[in-house]
């Protein structure tokens, strides 16, 4: 090994010496490019993935930072005001104009404002070159000419304060406060782009022309068009309409960019009451690589592998050791373009801070004293390589989107572009120079600046064991004053199957010509299917199925059956552990992984071409060789009962365990997890689930879709497919008769602690499922969404997000559901959803434009043709069709269905569905209650006592008790008795250490606020039961006293 590591040292260091880091890597000539006499910058690519389409961008190097004082959120404000109208688009054209094209605003049209950047962009079809045109006039039109009218500023003054409204809670509390420290010391920490509401809501209109006057300016812009089209044709567009910009000598210089180092360790610990789980992360502050010569990207590379190596050490710890930590993880980030973060953390165990932070501390000092190992180097420059020379291999087929985004960095962070074939052999080159030295160097340096780093601990509030710096320091040194060994290799250099595969052969094959894909029928009882795409270059997806899910499942077994997913994903596989496995066979090359849900069981995966064997490897092991072991469990049963312990702190967990609990009328099926339920999970039943689901491959289906030769398929699908189990049996899912709520239901959970209200309404019911109807179904999703968008944020502005959602559900017999949802002041909600209502109702009476529904069409058609081009969706949608008794040709009538559409269709669907009953949910910020004395008692018998809520005064009617009257008793017995009740109850409140309310804020008939009342941890309900002062609630039965 030694003889090996010089002879590898000094081939790298010749291999170094023959490449000039200064050197600038080239711009890619494929790309056009150009910089107009005005200062601004484009780019212009062709590309056809996907077909008929183009994105169009405009970026600007201005965002929140360049605001003054007196203009903190108006650079976002700004960008929302593009969307009002220009100079040649006035108010809503461009809205109507891309709705006539299939488009919508937010999905197709949209923009985002950072610190340093605002981007527009624009995702166009290109079969007509005025549309084309228009688009980019538009975008030309924004930057140069926009309205900014006075009606349109106090609109947006709404919609902002709603945008910011919706972004309250939890993750904005905590994630402020980080920011402020990391941004210490620089004009970071007093800007944010959402900014200050004081402003937002009295700036003067003047103050936010200054803004875009001053910044937008096409010195500081860029146009990126990548798509399917003629390339000269869109340059000469951008040169005509965005020439037309006059340059500005702006004497507006760009504010530093830099964040001062810190100089010292930071320690920020933070409490929330929301904070349901402990998350401790050490984040040390870099600058960003620039990326433009090959020093940079020999930097970048050697900080990849150094993370990518130590998060599979961290990996394989937790799923192979019982750890003190639930997650652990490593990695980097650029909070700002120039300044970046490397960082590495862990989610802790409740009781173990200390020991999960000593386990992640040790794993980092292990790295530091005893550096890598070459075997990890080595299999991660062949990651390397192997992905750069797929990613040359797919450049035909690259996404759009991926271009666009490249390009970006390049405008916006110099990050070079140099074209696949020129990036695969710099890589080689770089990779060759790097050595064990290099990423030891590298890591000792940048993961552990103790002079530049923050230490930060998220806890929930209402823990007691909380950790602070001392403990900290302490923990710390006493990891480093520690001598850790070297870590295993956790390369593994053997076969995947060593047995000799028998495999059966394809007795049957079948073309199914109308959609080009052929049906092979082996002698184990298995039906493959293979449609050969063009989708994308040397790569396929495939999708095996079968019927049946977890709906075998006792209930004692079925949070065993939930978690095999969760499960298989550590498994060993064969004789490899996941890691193991993951260094043999990149998962980004070949990757399989099991499905179960309540109806079905499957596999899933991708492969390159050329990992074509790998991939049918994969799917045998995947059958027949999952191997669980107890650690695996009790890993996952502690991390489940952790997440359990404290999700009650958190709003959104509390209201959709409501939701779900009340949508399926609480069955047990379908219950929210218990701790309970997480003491029934074992080793045995999951072995027991995994074995039955899978120990018979004969009614399975596999669908195969992507770039092969269906012959070259063959010997793959006849030995690994043909060498699978079979039994034979003739099964399908139970139908467990899980009811739906059919009566309108009002839930209202009151646990936010901001001003905000989160809103949902439900529908369901049952359809015929066929192409025609579905389509139907998607086309009046499209318009609902139009019409709640335009009617309640645009014309109301009552909201920033609303929305509508039909989901079509197939088992176990076809319905739909419909989800509204909108993102609200509380005190809107009532009107909100009156006028949801009217919408609604406008929908039913056809009360809205003609031309909706061919705009709908529009949008549904070309949607439909872009999922054509995913081998993904073909595989799930043709596997669908299959189980579903529906002809494969279902696939060619995606866009002919759409066009069939009616408008007597919509009215049936929405008449069908949107009916009286429904649930509808709020979830509203939590309100005060106090206990109040009235006559100088706190309870007026034994289940009523005085509160006070938000100021004013109530009762509350305590749950699941009922005690004898005092004001019309029936006899001298129930007097008496009730008597003592009310002096027991008033009693126990006088001495309570704590109290505490657990209601729904529902009101009982005289207007009482239901609730238990849990004092010093017991609920009194059941105290004064047990004391036989009362007995539990029955309407139905009510007690005697006299008897």
């Amino acid at each position: 090994m030694y003889y090996f590591f010089v002879i590898f040292f000094v081939t790298a260091s010749f291999a170094l010496a023959e490449v000039n880091l200064e050197k600038k890597i080239p711009f890619d000539e494929d790309i056009r490019y150009g910089i107009l006499d005005n200062g601004l910058t484009y780019y212009v690519k062709e590309n056809q993935n996907p077909k008929n389409k183009a994105q169009i961008h405009l970026i600007i190097k201005a965002g929140s930072l360049m605001e003054d004082d007196d203009q903190l959120g108006l650079a976002h404000l700004i960008e929302h005001m593009a969307f009002n109208g220009t100079k040649n688009f006035p108010k809503n054209e461009i809205d109507e104009y891309l709705n006539s094209l299939g488009l919508s605003i937010g999905a197709d049209f949209n923009a985002s404002t950072g610190f340093e950047r605002t981007i527009y962009t624009l995702d166009i079809p290109t079969n007509k070159v005025d549309d084309l045109e228009k688009g980019i006039h538009i975008l030309a039109d924004i930057s140069s000419n926009a309205t900014l009218s006075d009606a349109a500023f106090e609109k947006e003054r709404k919609i902002v304060e709603e945008e910011w409204r919706q972004s309250l809670g939890k993750q904005q509390r905590l994630g402020d406060e980080l920011k402020k420290i990391s941004f210490k010391n620089s004009q970071f920490a007093s800007r944010s782009p959402i900014g200050e509401m004081d402003i937002i809501k009295t700036f003067d209109y003047k103050t936010a022309i200054r803004f875009y006057d001053d910044w937008y300016r096409p010195d500081l812009m860029a146009v990126v068009a990548v798509g399917d089209f003629d390339e000269l044709s869109i340059e000469r567009m951008i040169k005509k309409y965005f020439s037309e910009i006059k340059a500005k000598n702006s004497e507006r210089i760009q504010p530093s960019t830099q964040i001062p180092d810190y100089g010292e360790t930071i320690y920020l610990i933070q409490e929330d009451t929301e904070q349901d789980d402990i998350e401790f992360t050490v984040f040390s502050k870099n600058k960003s690589i620039k990326l433009e010569t090959l020093g940079d990207l020999r930097e970048e590379i050697i900080k990849s592998i150094c993370s990518r190596v130590i998060q599979k050490r961290l990996s394989s710890l937790l799923i192979e050791e019982n750890t003190p930590v639930i997650d652990a993880y490593i990695g980097d980030y650029n909070f700002t373009i120039d300044n970046n973060f490397h960082y590495y953390g862990a989610s802790l165990k409740e009781g173990k801070i200390k020991e999960g932070i000593d386990f992640l501390l040790t794993e980092i000092e292990r790295v530091k004293q005893n550096g890598f190992l070459i075997d990890e180097l080595e299999n991660t420059k062949k990651e390397i390589i192997e992905s750069a020379e797929q990613f040359k291999i797919s450049i035909q087929t690259r996404a759009t989107n991926s271009i666009v985004n490249e390009l970006t960095r390049n405008f916006l962070e110099d990050e070079f572009v140099a074209g696949a074939d020129k990036e695969f052999e710099l890589r080689k080159k770089i990779l060759k120079t790097i050595t064990l030295t290099d990423l030891n160097q590298y890591f000792s340096l940048n993961w552990s600046m103790i002079n530049n780093r923050i230490i930060n601990l998220r806890v929930p509030e209402k823990l007691n064991d909380n950790f602070n710096k001392d403990d900290f320091v302490i923990v710390e040194n006493k990891v480093k004053k520690s001598n850790i060994n070297q870590f295993k290799s956790l390369i593994k250099d053997e076969p995947l199957i060593k047995e000799k595969l028998t495999g059966s052969m394809i007795t049957e094959t079948i073309q199914h010509s109308t959609i080009e894909t052929t049906e092979l029928r082996l002698s184990n009882g298995i039906k493959v299917y293979l449609k050969p795409t063009t989708n994308k270059k040397e790569s396929f997806h495939f999708q095996a199925l079968s019927m049946g899910g977890h709906s075998h499942a006792s209930l004692d077994e079925l949070w065993s059956a939930k978690m095999l997913e969760a499960v298989s994903n550590e498994s060993i596989v064969g004789s490899f552990s996941r890691i193991e496995l993951n260094n043999k066979i990149n998962p980004s090359f070949a990757d399989v992984n099991i499905t179960l849900n309540s109806f079905q069981e499957g596999l899933t995966g991708e492969a390159t071409t050329k990992n074509t064997k790998e991939l049918f490897e994969l799917i045998y092991l995947n059958f027949t060789s999952l191997k669980f072991n107890q650690t695996m469990i009790d890993n996952l049963k502690s991390n489940l009962k952790e997440s359990i312990k404290n999700e009650d702190l958190d709003p959104n967990t509390v209201f959709f365990k409501k939701i779900i609990s009340s949508l399926y009328k609480e069955h047990p099926r379908k219950k929210s997890m218990t701790l309970e339920d997480v003491n029934k999970i074992s080793l045995e039943k999951i072995n027991n689930v995994y074995e039955d689901r899978f120990s018979d491959s004969s009614d399975f289906i596999f669908f195969f879709v992507g770039d092969f030769e269906v012959d070259k398929m063959k010997p793959y699908i006849e030995k690994y497919i043909g060498s699978l189990p079979s039994i034979n049996r003739t099964e399908t899912f139970i139908d467990h008769k899980i009811p739906f709520e059919d009566q309108s239901r009002n839930i209202v959970v009151r646990k936010n602690q901001e001003n905000q209200s989160s809103s949902f309404r439900i529908y369901n019911n049952e359809f015929t499922n066929n192409i025609q109807n579905r389509s139907s179904i998607y086309i009046l999703n499209i318009i609902l969404n139009r019409m709640l968008f335009e009617n309640i944020r645009e014309e109301q502005e009552l909201v920033y997000s609303i929305g509508a959602s039909f989901t079509i559900n197939h088992y176990p017999k076809p319905y739909y559901d419909l989800l509204i949802y909108f993102f609200s002041d509380p005190k809107n909600n009532e009107i909100i959803f009156k006028k949801i209502d009217e919408v609604i109702q406008n929908l039913k009476n056809n009360n809205y434009p003609d031309h909706y529904i061919e705009d709908a069409k529009l949008n549904r058609i070309n949607s439909a043709k872009e999922l054509k081009q995913s081998n993904s969706f073909l595989a799930k949608a043709l596997n669908s069709y299959l189980f579903e008794n529906q002809p494969l040709t279902t696939i060619t009538q995606l866009e002919s269905s759409a066009e069939l559409v009616r408008v007597h269709d919509l009215q049936y669907y929405i008449n069908e569905i949107a009916n009286d009953n429904y649930i509808q949910a709020s979830l509203l910020p939590s309100v005060q209650i106090n206990l109040r004395k009235y006559n100088d008692r706190y309870c007026y018998d034994g289940d009523t006592c005085y509160i006070e809520i938000d100021g004013k005064n109530n009762k509350i009617r305590l749950l699941e008790l009922d005690t004898p009257e005092i004001s019309k008793p029936k006899c001298d017995e129930e007097l008496e008795l009730g008597l003592k009740a009310r002096d027991y109850l008033n009693n126990l409140i006088e001495n309570a250490s704590s109290i505490e309310f657990k209601t729904d804020y529902k009101e009982d008939y005289f207007g009482r606020i239901l609730s238990h009342l849990i004092i010093d941890g017991e609920d009194v309900s059941a105290k004064l039961v047990s004391n036989n002062l009362g007995v539990v609630y029955d309407r139905n039965n009510k007690k005697d006293w006299c008897k």
